[in-house]
């Protein structure tokens, strides 16, 4: 049946305002959500936690190190796909607390819209997309598949087999949260317009950007990027955002 993933959103459990003003804004549009804790590692990641976390990688992957924050964003969202996996979920959707729906967002999670593709992602900072894959949906909006990884993990749905995908390239956590991995080899789209929307970092502060601002600076492009097929895609991709 359409509209059967549930909705989960990823909340420190100190950001109860933050997190109830945007569950204010999904029962408006007819929609319940419930709360997952985020892993708080904001005096560093958890010791429980820290098998979880590959550091040698991630300076091999990312060229800097990752901040303790970011670390407990990855960790979340990879927390939430062991849920969907070990509990035998169809899939889910994933809001982080900023998180801030579209007037149509109700509408398309209702008619299931997600629930055909393994991925869908509804907020990201312009992404490419393929030139000859887009579908219209509920509402008018449009679907494009993703030829590249996108940014931000505010809101997407994925299947169980999307989230198996990502568990296992989140094991260990060895890059940010946006994204472990390609995400055309997931099979994600993305839709358009934006259904989640970010607030801006001035009247919002993220709980990581400082910090992951600070280690950027310090990173350099990796040198082989021009060989990774995923470059080479963005060659031949349109740009939505």
């Amino acid at each position: 049946m359409p509209g059967t993933y549930p909705i989960f959103v990823i909340s420190l459990e100190d950001a109860a305002e933050r997190r109830q003003d945007l569950m204010d804004q999904l029962q408006a549009q007819g929609l319940t959500a419930q709360m997952f804790p985020a892993i708080d590692a904001r005096q560093g990641v958890p010791a429980a936690l820290e098998h979880l976390v590959d550091r040698p990688q991630t300076r091999k992957r990312m060229r800097r190190d990752m901040s303790a924050g970011e670390y407990g964003c990855a960790l979340s969202h990879r927390t939430l796909y062991e849920k969907i996996v070990t509990e035998g979920l169809p899939g889910a959707i994933i809001l982080e607390d900023d998180a801030i729906p579209h007037p149509s967002f109700g509408d398309f999670v209702r008619a299931g819209d997600a629930e055909g593709k393994d991925m869908v992602v509804f907020d990201y900072i312009r992404v490419s997309v393929s030139r000859w894959r887009e579908q219209t949906v509920t509402a008018g909006v449009k679907l494009h598949q993703l030829f590249a990884r996108s940014t931000r993990t505010t809101g997407y749905a994925v299947s169980q087999n999307a989230a198996r995908k990502l568990l296992a390239e989140t094991t260990p956590i060895s890059h940010a949260a946006d994204w472990p991995c390609d995400l055309y080899t997931v099979g994600a789209w993305a839709t358009y317009p934006k259904l989640i929307n970010h607030p801006d970092e001035d009247e919002v502060p993220s709980t990581i950007s400082a910090d992951r601002a600070t280690l950027t600076q310090k990173s350099s492009k990796h040198p082989m990027r021009h060989f990774r097929a995923e470059h080479w895609r963005k060659k031949i991709a349109k740009r939505v955002g």
